[in-house]
């Protein structure tokens, strides 16, 4: 069976895969993800081709296939770098995308891959620009950017590492920033929210501090309900976090209040 018959078979079992089925590991969907898994554990050159066309594929079942084959502990050959991130940035569920982001992070460098995603952050404008920071979501993590209390004794290549890595971390916390101040666009902004850290900003450089002051007060006003939420300032209470809204769905508002004439109606049924 050539790769592209196990694609085809996939396909037709995720179709009519059930919320039972998908976590039962006997399921025929399950089954073959796991032979197919094996089957291509040290894949040929014909397959390798297969699955870097796959990568960067407008179709999403193709590409999560290929994103199925991926290995995380695998090191990949330069030519994956650019369709692993291509694919991340084109999933537009944040749950998919680490299925790209992480191989390869694991394989170039946490600092390489996200400078390649904060240059896309540039290029790129509305919704799109939303996918590339769920890409980031899965590299961010692995940057460095506080102190170290052992720094001063580390080699100087470790510390130029550091160095980027924290750069790095401050050029995302600036572009966040201003996209979110200045971009208009509520996806972008809905996918900054829960990565602006309002209620700490000793955590920013100086000169990011007005910037980030202005991004709370347009946050807490937004007519965006999961937006004012996230930038609620903290009450000392725990609260339920909402997932951030699918891409391209419309503004959240909170529910109308209603006037004294509706409630008096609402009440007795009848205006004197």
């Amino acid at each position: 069976m050539s790769i592209e018959e196990d694609f085809q078979r996939y396909r037709r079992l995720r179709r009519d895969v059930t919320h039972d089925s998908f976590f039962n590991d006997e399921s025929p969907y399950n089954r073959h993800i796991i032979e197919v898994q094996k089957r291509y554990s040290d894949p040929g050159e014909g397959v390798i081709r297969w699955m870097l066309e796959a990568l960067v594929d407008a179709d999403p079942p193709r590409r999560r296939f290929a994103g199925i084959l991926l290995d995380e502990d695998n090191t990949f050959e330069e030519r994956f770098f650019e369709p692993l991130l291509i694919a991340g940035i084109n999933e537009w569920d944040p749950s998919y995308s680490k299925y790209f982001i992480r191989p390869a992070v694991q394989s170039f460098g946490s600092r390489r891959v996200a400078r390649y995603l904060l240059d896309q952050l540039r290029r790129e404008s509305g919704g799109r620009q939303a996918l590339v920071i769920n890409a980031l979501y899965w590299v961010e993590g692995d940057l460095i950017h506080f102190p170290l209390s052992d720094e001063e004794a580390l080699p100087a290549d470790r510390k130029r590492e550091l160095a980027d890595e924290r750069q790095l971390w401050e050029e995302k916390d600036r572009l966040y920033l201003d996209l979110f101040v200045g971009s208009g666009n509520l996806d972008v902004q809905r996918n900054i929210i829960p990565r602006l850290r309002l209620d700490e900003p000793e955590s920013y450089p100086e000169d990011l501090r007005p910037l980030l002051e202005q991004a709370t007060r347009m946050a807490r006003r937004h007519s965006d309900r999961f937006i004012r939420e996230r930038a609620r300032p903290p009450s000392g209470r725990p609260r339920p976090l909402s997932m951030i809204p699918p891409i391209g769905s419309p503004v959240r508002r909170f529910p109308r209040l209603p006037g004294i004439r509706e409630l008096w109606f609402r009440l007795f049924g009848h205006f004197k």
